[in-house]
């Protein structure tokens, strides 16, 4: 089976916005509240907030390949 899909991994979201035109491309469970995957991650938001401020948008490249949806790290 997928590793997306994997129960292992526990229920994930993901919301990809076009900035150009700010319509939601994808939007799956973005609005339910989650668990972040690690500590580390909220100190690291917290840091970019106070040294970016918050109308900073950070981005990151996706694609389609048919149905699923590929993120470039």
């Amino acid at each position: 089976g997928s590793l997306a899909q994997a129960k292992v991994l526990g229920t994930s979201s993901i919301v990809v916005v076009d900035p150009a035109t700010e319509t939601t491309l994808v939007d799956r469970r973005g609005g339910a509240p989650a668990i972040p995957a690690s500590t580390q991650k909220i100190l690291t938001a917290v840091a970019a907030l106070e040294a970016l401020g918050p109308s900073t948008r950070l981005d990151t490249i996706a694609y389609r390949v048919g149905q699923r949806l590929c993120p470039q790290w």
